[in-house]
């Protein structure tokens, strides 16, 4: 291949059940409650990826996603240039992943709440 190729997210997950691997760069703060249902992957944070890419397979698709396509893309390029050929991009991250209505396994607890993004938070938990 040696481009980096766009895929929407039905087209990801017909591919991570024909044998692609995802992997999540998401940082802690940017996962929202809200999570890839898609049995394996790899996570690793946007942060540390110059470190760990090298652990990812090269005989595999490789799915870069994150929470809106951007820094997927970055990645995507990054990859290729160190020799791997077979690299897509999640087209808007996870956020048109749960659009799309693909498999999402959500933690209420963990999703952010408030009135602008300078006021975001965990929601807190409801003692029962």
């Amino acid at each position: 291949m040696n481009e980096l190729i766009f895929i929407s997210p039905r087209e990801a997950l017909a591919k991570i059940k024909a044998g692609a691997l995802l992997i999540d760069l998401r940082d802690d703060y940017y996962t929202n409650g809200r999570y890839y249902d898609v049995g394996e992957f790899v996570s690793i944070f946007y942060k540390e990826f110059p470190e760990k890419y090298k652990e990812l397979p090269k005989d595999r698709l490789l799915i870069l996603a994150d929470y809106v396509g951007i820094r997927s893309k970055e990645l995507g390029f990054f990859l290729i240039a160190q020799g791997y050929d077979q690299v897509a991009s999640l087209v808007g991250g996870i956020v048109d992943w749960v659009k799309d209505g693909m498999p999402t396994i959500t933690d209420h607890a963990e999703e952010l709440v408030g009135g602008c993004a300078c006021q975001l938070k965990k929601r807190k938990r409801v003692k029962e």
